[in-house]
């Protein structure tokens, strides 16, 4: 029967090549798709900054193997869990502070990057009895006089006796810089973990205080304040980081 040479699948000359799913992609091309630069290549992008929150990204992107995470300047290693941002005067001597009635009590806290806060902390020794506010002022050339008021919270139940509490604020973004946070409490009992900066020479900012006369909402802006060493050690919640 003619010349035609009858090729089988194990004496074929050539290598075996298969359309994929009738796509007309064929296997031995299919090889180099999907890389960069190639047909059809998989979506990539640039990583975001760390964060403090787990996060499960577009599911169609790819990171490239060397892709590098940008680290936000002045987080070092607390970017990896909430934090809370200790005042300017942490340093200072601790003590036992009984709270005046409407009496604001105002502390300097220095924010290093731009972050979003959602919380003001305070602790409480024994007794802890009646109901609190908190708020944070901006700076007016380190002081808080003049400051306009930035946030504050609705009054709330003070926290149980040696125990700390996570006063609420709304959300809000504070970008690096010196800002204030106040406290005060309806009854003249309670007694507070605070502390004192007396002892420590030549401050140049101090804490301060300033009387509502009534307890209620914060003055705004900050009016005039005197000079009160022995204050409440307020803490700051870092709900989120963002770069600087």
């Amino acid at each position: 029967m003619g010349g035609a040479i009858i090729q089988t699948r194990r004496f074929r000359s050539g290598p075996i090549d298969i359309e994929i799913l009738r796509t007309a992609i064929l296997l031995s091309a299919h090889q180099s798709r999907h890389h960069v630069g190639a047909a059809d290549p998989l979506p990539v992008g640039v990583p975001v900054n760390i964060a403090v929150a787990n996060a499960e990204g577009a599911a169609a992107n790819f990171a490239r193997r060397d892709h590098v995470h940008r680290h936000p300047s002045g987080i070092n290693e607390h970017v990896l869990y909430r934090r809370l941002l200790r005042p300017v005067y942490d340093y200072s001597v601790y003590n036992d502070l009984t709270v005046a009635t409407a009496r604001v009590y105002l502390i300097p806290l220095e924010v290093p990057v731009t972050l979003t806060t959602d919380a003001i902390w305070v602790a409480y020794l024994d007794p802890s009895v009646g109901n609190c506010r908190a708020a944070i002022y901006a700076d007016n050339g380190e002081t808080p006089v003049g400051g306009a008021l930035i946030v504050e919270s609705a009054s709330v139940a003070k926290g149980g006796i040696w125990s700390s509490q996570d006063i609420t604020i709304a959300d809000i973004e504070l970008n690096p810089g010196l800002y204030w946070l106040a406290y005060q409490s309806d009854e003249n009992t309670t007694i507070v973990y605070g502390h004192n900066t007396a002892m420590i020479n030549n401050l140049r900012i101090s804490s301060y205080r300033y009387d509502l006369g009534a307890y209620g909402a914060f003055t705004d802006p900050c009016p005039a304040v005197t000079v009160e060493h022995a204050t409440p050690y307020l803490r700051l919640w870092v709900k989120s980081i963002s770069a600087p």
